[in-house]
């Protein structure tokens, strides 16, 4: 081959005359004249064994290195100049769900796609301006989860340069800080809670049954010297006192109930007719003495598809509230309407209505709102608490329309039999 004007490079290994194997590196180099016709060859031997002994070296750290970078849990990939990928680990081969010979060799935009590609480009730019890059992603693995990655881009140096890649999932991490604080969250409403609880037992329920003790003791001391009608008037303040102390404790009772914790809806199927039929009758008797009428507004045979304690508890509670804040001659209506697969239920008054900030503070979730009555009621603002926190757990929500000084109207959605 020398002799026909190319030249032959090839290297060996051999054993010495001082008893040692040294590898080396034979040319053949064709010697051509003036006219290009060939005359021989020159022949070069190079001991190339210091060479091949730093090439087994780099070789064996090359390999340490990938063992390392392979048994981290961390995606480690560089890239160079041009953007090719020459270095992937396992974890990245595990994260995109392709082979490394896929990867090394291709480009970003060609393993990622256009599009994602986009959103990295700015970022790939400024790190081969040399400018560190770090930021959060979210990426679908292969096994259909979507995972929050940590990346940091790195300048690398020397004759490749390019950057150098880290990303290192932090799902788990973000989703123990979400935890953390939504239990947080929950610790600062539990307290929120005790608070309100203590009070209303030291403030609304002391007063309630001192107002009992108060009248009670009046009659018993004056039950021989005043006459028929006082001793009247004397019980009929010691039964408004009783009634106001049993609804502050039943409002307890039944926030108490609810903050239960484990406690769950149960579903089932049951008439509303049947369960406002008995809640209209059982009020029927306050609203006769707060000369206010009663009315059922709904068709025959509606069936719904809930926890019938919780949601007779929340109508209770909406019907004594519009009792509430409805003066004599006043009305208060029980609808239901079918809609489609849900039943509207509705609790309208014709009371003096909210404005526009009190009924902003009614609907948020978290606030109780407590208003004196139009006979001087007082209540422990639970009640509406009760409705939106029961409803809630049922999967539903309390939705509430209302014109100052005209009417208010408290509706909720529930199911109807499939």
């Amino acid at each position: 081959r020398a002799l026909a004007g190319e030249q032959v490079t090839f290297e060996g290994s051999r054993l010495f005359p001082d008893g040692k194997h040294r590898d080396y590196q034979t040319t053949y180099v064709p010697d051509i004249d003036a006219t290009g016709a060939v005359r021989g060859f020159y022949l070069l031997l190079v001991d190339i064994s210091e060479r091949k002994r730093a090439e087994a070296r780099v070789e064996a750290i090359a390999t340490q290195l990938k063992l390392i970078t392979d048994a981290m849990p961390a995606l480690i990939a560089h890239c160079d100049r041009d953007q090719r990928y020459r270095i992937v680990n396992r974890t990245m081969s595990q994260w995109l769900g392709r082979p490394e010979d896929e990867i090394v060799g291709r480009t970003p935009e060609e393993i990622f796609g256009r599009r994602d590609y986009a959103r990295m480009r700015p970022m790939i730019e400024q790190v081969l301006r040399g400018t560190p890059q770090r930021f959060e992603t979210v990426r679908r693995f292969p096994d259909g989860r979507y995972r929050i990655l940590d990346m940091a881009l790195v300048p690398a140096a020397g004759e490749t340069e390019g950057w150098y890649a880290l990303g290192v999932d932090i799902t788990e991490h973000r989703k123990a800080q979400s935890k953390v604080r939504r239990q947080k969250a929950e610790l600062e409403s539990l307290n929120r809670q005790k608070d309100r609880l203590l009070s209303i037992i030291a403030h609304d329920l002391r007063n309630a049954f001192n107002n009992v003790l108060g009248y009670s003791e009046l009659l018993k001391l004056r039950a021989d010297t005043t006459d028929r009608e006082t001793t009247a008037r004397y019980a009929d303040m010691t039964h408004e006192a009783s009634l106001t102390a049993f609804r502050i404790l039943d409002d307890l009772l039944q926030w108490s109930q609810a903050q239960m914790a484990g406690t769950k809806a149960e579903i089932a199927e049951f008439s509303l007719n049947e369960l406002v039929g008995l809640l209209v009758a059982a009020a029927e008797l306050r609203a006769q003495q707060a000369e206010l009428e009663l009315v059922v507004d709904m068709p025959a045979n509606i069936m719904v598809q809930a926890d019938s304690s919780l949601t007779g508890t929340v109508l209770r509670n909406l019907i004594d509230n519009a009792m509430k804040f409805t003066p004599e001659g006043g009305q208060v209506t029980v609808r239901g309407q079918r809609d489609g697969e849900t039943v509207r239920i509705s609790v309208i008054d014709t009371g003096v209505g909210m404005s526009e900030d009190i009924r902003a503070r009614v609907i948020e979730t978290d606030t109780e709102t407590t208003t004196e009555g139009v006979r001087g009621e007082i209540g422990t603002g639970l009640g509406l608490q009760i409705c939106k926190e029961l409803l809630a757990r049922s999967g539903s929500r309390l939705d509430v329309e209302s014109t100052s000084g005209a009417r208010s109207t408290f509706s909720f959605d529930l199911p109807s039999p499939g």
